[in-house]
């Protein structure tokens, strides 16, 4: 029952009340929503079977998808393609939905950016302040693509652009409008920053191997056709030149892992946009 990871059957994640239900096949997935049933009938304690959702996600584009039928006390669950848990939008087909949000309290606080007599720099703390964590909410845990990267920096420019309120027919090139803002691209670095930190935490984290268990993501499954995807301990490795192993003992020194995740960010934090061999020495954005 469950999915497999590391050798290590994992049947649910359980935040506080909020639980989610694993499964890799639709029988065993009914057989632990009717454990977890009974046990809490026993406890005095009942599964609200409106606020209980199911989401499928088939094993590629060709499977099948036919809803699951899956019932609790004889009542059918609703199917859906996504849901929101522990403040994030989990997606069947593994899309991020955190730029989408941060566009929309950008889009909120108009009546901020459009106020003249708002300095520029408070607005750019602004920025910093109220949009930028609803788009960096859980990025620690983010594998991304080259497009993924691509879309966090056109999103970037998305916002800077509408501080001093830039229209696209006026063809000012990103450059421009960075040294206006007195800034450079800060977004993606910060996201790096922030992962790599976070997989720091984790090695350190004694009290349980479950998040240890989940990022190496050894899996068993059969590999599609067609190129590996690229994992997560991939991205830490190849940002920091280490292995897994070097990562898991260099991190248990908290100086010395704070080094690594220094010098790595740092050789990374190039702007495109700025004349060749210039470096971007904007510092990583605090939001304390």
């Amino acid at each position: 029952m469950g999915i497999n990871i590391g050798g290590r059957d994992i049947t649910n994640l359980t935040y506080a009340d909020d639980t989610a239900l694993l499964s890799d096949n639709l029988t065993s997935m009914k057989r632990i929503l009717h454990r977890v049933n009974n046990a809490g009938q026993q406890a005095g304690l009942l599964l609200n079977a409106k606020k209980t959702k199911v989401m499928h996600i088939p094993a590629s584009k060709e499977s099948s998808n036919v809803e699951p039928d899956i019932k609790i006390d004889r009542t059918s669950l609703e199917n859906v393609d996504n849901f929101k848990y522990l403040g994030s939008i989990k997606t069947s087909d593994g899309a991020c939905t955190r730029i989408g949000m941060a566009k929309q309290g950008m889009v909120s606080l108009n009546n901020i950016w459009k106020d003249k007599s708002i300095p520029k720099p408070l607005k750019f703390k602004l920025l910093k302040t109220l949009v930028w964590p609803r788009m960096l909410y859980g990025c620690e845990t983010w594998t991304m693509r080259k497009a993924d990267e691509s879309k966090i920096e056109a999103a970037e420019m998305w916002f800077f652009r509408r501080l001093p309120r830039v229209s696209w027919k006026d063809r000012r090139t990103n450059g421009n409008v960075l040294a206006e803002m007195g800034t450079g691209r800060t977004l993606l670095s910060l996201v790096k920053d922030r992962r790599l930190k976070y997989i720091g935490h984790a090695e350190r984290n004694t009290k349980t191997d479950l998040m240890k268990i989940i990022f190496e993501g050894k899996t068993e499954a059969k590999r599609g056709r067609g190129r590996p995807s690229i994992s997560y301990v991939d991205q830490v490795s190849k940002a920091t030149g280490l292995k897994l192993q070097s990562i898991s003992q260099k991190s248990q020194d908290r100086v010395i892992w704070r080094g690594i995740v220094k010098s790595s960010c740092a050789a990374a934090n190039i702007n495109p946009d700025m004349p060749q061999g210039n470096k971007v020495t904007s510092e990583p954005i605090n939001f304390a």
